[in-house]
């Protein structure tokens, strides 16, 4: 999944709830754990949205849906 927009801290919120991991995809093709990982979830919060978005990849099927939702309501 690709996003070009976001509010970071609502966007976390949604990550912390998730049932599996959320993995974004760095630049170099690896995968940083945006749930588990303090160090990777600080620096995120605090990145500007690349001009190409974001891609992130989910374990659990059911939080894609819970991601969807934000994207809907945060373009509300």
């Amino acid at each position: 999944m690709k996003i070009y927009r976001m509010n970071t801290e609502r966007f976390m919120n949604r990550v912390a709830e998730s049932r599996g991991d959320v993995y974004l995809r760095l630049a170099d093709g690896s995968l940083c754990d945006l749930k588990h990982d303090r160090l990777a979830s600080a620096l995120f919060r605090t990145m500007e949205m690349p001009e190409e978005g974001i891609e992130l990849t989910f374990t659990e099927a059911k939080d894609v849906s819970c991601i969807l939702q934000y994207i809907t309501e945060a373009a509300g």
